[in-house]
């Protein structure tokens, strides 16, 4: 994962990646949706280890060892667009130590950095590698260069009409790190080749397709994230319940829970509910007791049990995801992918109720 070492800082709320986070940002809690495990070759001193996927994307890797759980690694998954010629990919980005103390120290108190404050901590941060995936037929006469604005472009493969390319900077092009910084940089920008070389293609593969394939939401009994059994009798008791499938890793999740507690208390007069599943939950659940504490979120979260898992979260292809149910247990309206504010959800609840069936 990219972000497992950053964990605290998630649970101050702040957001490292756009609306949500693909499931193959927590290789080590739960690699893919489809739980499949990939054998890739030892790279010198990584041992044989699950590969980051990103199964939407078609491509996977193995993350440097000391890429992992390293505090000055951020990364930006790109999600496929389907009309420009940029496709989507990855963007894996260096994050200097002083960048990282300024926002440790305006977060440890809880507080909320403001969009400035953001924006100057992304403006700090320096490109390692992007992983760009392009339309073929619609580069025509553009230098690859030119599209990734970085002077090391590696193609990778190309399929189903996409180029694939690892693309890196220059080292010499850091000199406005500090000496501290420059050193760390250098030594993750070592490890390029080793990534490089695990690099495995594969055809893209939709989950949102087989998410929608769900008429039903499946018949469980389990325990909620406070050893409370629950069992899908919870749907009975409301006309529509919203379920906010997140993950203990995924930023924009931790950040959405504060709004989705107040839309939680703000519906309950329209017999609406809202219940959380923690996707990894599985060796998490303290992790995930304390980002409950700290967003103050009293609504149920439930520990998924192998029935939610093998029947449901396996075609989940990112976090957060949220679907709804009535009190049948049937699943209706459009499932959401990633994150949103509280009036865009307000919006799809309410339309949502107005279409169940009198």
């Amino acid at each position: 994962m990219l972000k497992k070492s950053l964990v605290a800082l998630l649970i101050a709320t702040i957001s490292f990646t756009t609306i949500g986070c693909s499931k193959s940002e927590n290789i080590k809690a739960e690699v893919s949706q489809t739980a499949s495990k990939e054998a890739t070759p030892s790279l010198e001193e990584d041992n044989t280890v699950e590969p980051f996927r990103l199964d939407d994307l078609g491509f996977s890797f193995v993350m440097p060892k000391k890429w992992d759980n390293n505090e000055n690694i951020d990364g930006l998954v790109l999600s496929a667009t389907p009309e420009e010629l940029f496709y989507g990919g990855l963007q894996i980005f260096f994050v200097p130590n002083e960048a990282l103390e300024k926002i440790k120290s305006i977060t440890k108190n809880g507080q909320k950095p403001s969009d400035k404050e953001m924006q100057a901590f992304f403006d700090t941060e320096k490109p390692l590698i992007h992983f760009n995936i392009y339309k073929k037929e619609l580069i025509g006469e553009k230098s690859i260069e030119s599209l990734s604005n970085l002077k090391n472009n590696i193609l990778l493969g190309e399929q189903e009409g996409l180029v694939y390319y690892l693309s890196y900077p220059n080292k010499d092009e850091m000199r406005s790190l500090s000496p501290e910084s420059k050193k760390i940089y250098d030594s993750l920008y070592a490890e390029i080749g080793k990534l490089k070389s695990s690099v495995k293609l594969f055809k893209p593969v939709f989950k949102e397709d087989a998410l929608k394939t769900h008429k039903t939401f499946p018949t469980f009994k389990t325990k909620d994230i406070n050893g409370k059994d629950i069992s899908s009798n919870i749907f009975k008791e409301n006309k529509l319940t919203m379920i906010n499938i997140w993950g203990t890793f995924c930023g924009p999740c931790i950040s959405e829970m504060p709004d989705l507690q107040e839309l939680y208390k703000e519906v309950k007069k329209e017999n609406v509910n809202i219940i959380g599943i923690i996707g990894d939950a599985k060796g998490n659940e303290e992790t995930a007791k304390d980002i409950i504490a700290k967003t103050k979120v009293s609504y149920i979260n439930i520990l998924p049990n192998a029935v939610i898992q093998n029947e449901f979260l396996k075609d989940i292809s990112a976090y957060p995801t949220s679907i709804f149910v009535d009190e049948k247990g049937n699943i209706v309206g459009e499932p959401i992918i990633g994150a949103r504010s509280k009036d865009d959800y307000r919006k799809v609840i309410m339309k949502t109720l107005e279409n169940l069936p009198k």
